[in-house]
């Protein structure tokens, strides 16, 4: 098994074949050039699963997924195993009865990037571990990496036809920003999360581009808490991209969800969504995206939640990424979204949030982010809370194929409902070997 030299060229999480000037395709590569990150034939594009997420961004660590380090013939690997401990000082994210305990675990993962041939790709990533809780023990459960992917993507002429499947299992509460203690036993919240469909995009013309696909999402309870919001989502989503400029390109995109759940408690619900998309190369070194909506939610009486409520209005979501140096990055988000609600019909979220990577020599490495969300949920009483979230970690790379890291995270909600408040400190240390 040969490894890939680290002067090599690296195939990018987007790799892809685009079209050229004719008819001939090629992969899209990255170069390591200085450190700073060169795409050759790079073209502005909007980025559809961004737009697409109801939250702008994972709560704390968005350091990525980290780089291909193996190589099998065309196929391009990657292997890690970590090990991980951490201190949590409230995992029932309660106000006044706390639960703190410490918890280890292994987790291993394997992606890797095989072009069958010109027109074929297929690509995966799995990240599966436990994690044992100390004074806790009914708390410990199996985890699965929420980027866990299988993609398969067939280019047929000027068509790229993806089919994918999105698996994960949720064990972290505070992942949801509606929920805290006084929603439920969050020490039995586990809950597993599988999403598949297929998504088009037609090359119509050099400048013109064409876009549609489908979504099933199914969310179930793992244990016996929760339950009422097993549900099933049906999203169906279409859409053109054109190239105004080499740098800037501009869309409209729609969507429509169909909600449907599995108990008798959550009303059923369908949502619409239709307004403009925009990509812009500001610089070499950042890049802006943006999208809005005009949205509406619409919810039938299924359900036993004495909820009436229908949503109408925009929702947006803006990007910028910054390559400071060829040591730092940062980026910004801002965004509002409609979700679905817990004991409610919806959530609205407006999210605002920085992130910070930097590298301070070579062999340590600084992350760090700080995240404010407003939330208002649906219904009489609705309630209305406020989150602040922080997280700074640190790795070091001691060899080649050897890491640690140690970070500190901080949750904070503060919310007009009594009981429904936390603070949450973590501190987290683990150590990584790369294959």
């Amino acid at each position: 098994m040969a490894e890939v030299s680290p002067k090599r060229l690296e195939l990018s999480e987007a790799s892809r074949p685009e079209k050229t000037a004719g008819t001939r395709r090629h992969f899209r590569l990255v170069l390591p050039c200085c450190g700073l990150v060169a795409v050759a034939n790079a073209v502005a594009q909007v980025d559809r699963e961004y737009f697409a997420r109801t939250q702008p961004y994972p709560v704390y660590d968005n350091q990525g997924t980290a780089p291909y380090n193996l190589k099998i013939g065309k196929l391009t690997a990657r292997l890690s195993a970590n090990v991980q401990s951490e201190f949590n000082d409230n995992i029932n994210l309660s106000e006044h009865n706390p639960v703190a305990d410490f918890s280890i675990g292994p987790f291993a993962s394997v992606g890797f990037l095989w072009p069958v041939t010109r027109n074929h790709l297929i690509q995966m990533d799995v990240g599966v571990g436990y994690r044992w809780y100390v004074n806790n023990p009914s708390v410990s459960s199996i985890s699965v990496a929420p980027n866990t992917h299988l993609d398969y993507t067939i280019y047929i002429d000027d068509v790229r036809v993806s089919f994918y499947d999105r698996f994960s299992i949720q064990v972290d509460p505070i992942d949801n920003g509606q929920l805290s203690g006084a929603t439920g036993p969050l020490t039995e919240f586990r809950r597993l999360v599988n999403t598949a469909g297929f998504g088009l995009d037609y090359q119509a013309t050099r400048e013109l581009s064409l876009i549609g696909g489908y979504g099933y999402t199914m969310d179930r309870s793992l244990t016996g808490s929760f339950t009422y919001l097993d549900d099933n989502i049906h999203n169906f989503y279409t859409g053109f991209n054109y190239a105004l400029t080499p740098k800037v390109k501009a869309g409209i995109l729609g969507s429509y969800s169909i909600i449907r759940y599995q108990d008798t408690v959550q009303n059923d619900g369908e949502n619409y969504s239709v307004g403009p998309t925009l990509s812009i190369r500001l610089s070499q070194f950042i890049t802006a995206t943006a999208s809005a909506g005009y949205t509406v939610g619409s919810y039938q009486h299924t359900g036993s939640i004495l909820d009436e409520s229908n949503f109408s209005g925009p929702t947006y979501s803006v990007g910028l990424d910054h390559v400071v140096n060829r040591r730092t990055t940062e980026y910004l988000r801002v965004g509002e979204s409609l979700g679905t609600g817990v004991g409610s019909n919806y959530a609205t979220t407006l999210t605002a949030q920085y992130g910070l990577n930097t590298s301070l020599s070579r062999g340590i490495t600084l992350h760090g982010m700080v995240s404010f969300e407003d939330i208002k949920s649906s219904g009489n009483p609705g309630e209305r809370a406020q989150r602040y979230l922080i997280y700074l970690g640190t790795g070091y790379q001691f060899t080649r194929y050897w890491s640690a890291g140690i970070s500190y995270s901080l949750g904070l909600r503060d919310s007009d409902l009594a009981g429904h408040d936390y603070v949450q400190n973590r501190v987290t240390l683990d150590v990584t070997r790369r294959f």
